[in-house]
């Protein structure tokens, strides 16, 4: 998993805790009403990197996911499929 997603769960999950949304609290809220917004310039750096070099060798060598990966809507994806949320979910 690149460092991107890392840092976007972590903080992700230091907000929720400092604005008091504790487990007892996450299991009262409708998760189909529940969604992500996070901020990033950029999506997988790394990912988006070792495509570019797989691509020097070959293209069958490069991971089929590295776009997704790539787009700065991953982190919040990745989340909001963590906390099971399913509601809106962007990246601005």
């Amino acid at each position: 998993m690149d460092k991107f997603m890392l840092y976007s769960l972590t903080a992700g999950k230091k907000a929720l805790q400092d604005g008091g949304v504790n487990e007892d609290v996450m299991e009262e809220l409708d998760k189909t009403k529940c969604g992500v917004l996070i901020g990033s310039a950029m999506g997988g750096m790394k990912v988006f990197n070792d495509a570019i070099e797989a691509l020097r060798i070959s293209y069958r060598k490069m991971n089929p996911f590295c776009v997704p990966f790539a787009t700065t809507n991953m982190g919040s994806t990745m989340l909001a499929m963590d906390l099971g949320w399913m509601g809106p979910n962007y990246s601005i």
